[in-house]
């Protein structure tokens, strides 16, 4: 399984997270989220009308910003928590849940 789903999450809440759609991923690409895996959800998640974060290992970024997916650092196996807030929070959790299934096939 790819991901599961978690509520409440301290963390997000802990460190100041919108309250939204929430998810949590694994990291199942060997090589953690490196650039181009970044970039393919950042690319991806600015075309939704809707504030996206991404907590990992207590950590909280911009899931729309690049620089903002790096700096958490997240290795395989890693379970990353996207919490979405605004219009299209649930499509964008859907597109999110799409690049974690086919293991950011398209990063490649």
């Amino acid at each position: 399984m790819t991901h599961v789903m978690t509520e409440p999450f301290e963390n997000a809440v802990r460190v100041g997270a919108p309250a939204g759609v929430r998810q949590t991923f694994v990291l199942n690409n060997r090589y953690g989220l490196h650039a181009r895996p970044a970039a393919l959800l950042s690319r991806t998640l600015r075309n939704f009308n809707c504030n996206v974060q991404a907590c990992c290992g207590g950590e909280l970024a911009n899931a729309k910003s690049l620089m903002g997916l790096l700096t958490l650092a997240a290795g395989y196996g890693s379970q990353i928590t996207f919490i979405a807030d605004g219009p299209e929070s649930v499509r964008a959790i859907d597109a999110i849940a799409k690049i974690f299934e086919t293991n950011f096939r398209d990063a490649y």
